[in-house]
């Protein structure tokens, strides 16, 4: 079974693309030389429930996390993906896009308007499909549904850059989430050696464990609509 990519091992370069599916709305596969592109986040921290919508939930995710030189290392990833994507929408022009000029593209990444320094480095907005063959849902290992996910948790995700679905004047990534475990914030109480009448409490976070998830199935494939409703666009002078 094929294991997910560690960031730093990635070669952009590597990554190629299918065949187009599809009329009105397109669909291209994206391939990592004769693999799938499945990588595995640090954890960040979840601070919003799931929202409900018609066969999938929406979470929005902070590029905030335990260890900011990994969400660091995240961010530049993605932004690296960006970058290609818009390099490679500019070469291919005349095969993805019909009879326009200018389109734009969807940032993998989302500004949100929120002074809460949580959100200073965007978020990741993802859909996690419901069913047999939808995203796994796990607490610590043990699985749970998509609406157990809490606030105020650790979350940590295998992602698969599954394709680029295009419209006649837009473009962008479907991320797709195949694992996401929450795991608790656990506190734990320490107290300082009695010295005098009242002890003082100091709570302070354990660390989890940052093993590597494990893939206990291979889902197959829903592709959800995209909507066109973020600002959050890169626009693109056809060549």
């Amino acid at each position: 079974m094929q294991k997910p990519f560690k960031i730093a091992d990635i070669d952009i370069d590597k990554i190629n693309y299918g065949n187009i599916r599809g009329t009105s709305k397109k669909y291209i596969n994206i391939r990592y030389d004769e693999n799938r592109l499945f990588f595995q986040t640090p954890e960040l921290l979840n601070i919003n429930k799931p929202i409900k919508k018609n066969g999938y939930f929406e979470l929005e995710i902070p590029l905030y996390g335990k260890s900011s030189k990994k969400v660091q290392e995240l961010i530049s990833f993605l932004n690296a993906l960006d970058e290609k994507f818009i390099k490679d929408c500019k070469t291919n022009a005349s095969t993805w896009f019909k009879n326009v000029n200018t389109v734009k593209y969807k940032s993998i990444i989302r500004e949100i308007d929120d002074k809460n320094d949580i959100y200073e480095n965007g978020i990741l907005k993802l859909k996690i499909i419901t069913g047999s063959n939808g995203t796994m849902v796990t607490n610590n290992g043990n699985q749970i549904s998509p609406n157990e996910l809490k606030p105020n948790t650790h979350i940590k995700m295998i992602l698969e850059c599954f394709g680029l679905w295009i419209t006649n004047s837009s473009f962008g990534l479907y991320l797709r989430p195949i694992l996401i475990d929450q795991r608790e914030i656990k506190k734990q109480v320490i107290k300082f050696i009695e010295e005098s009448d009242e002890d003082n409490i100091l709570e302070t976070e354990i660390e989890n464990d940052d093993a590597p998830l494990d893939i206990s199935r291979m889902n197959n494939i829903v592709i959800p609509d995209e909507t066109d409703d973020n600002k959050n666009y890169i626009n693109i002078n056809r060549t």
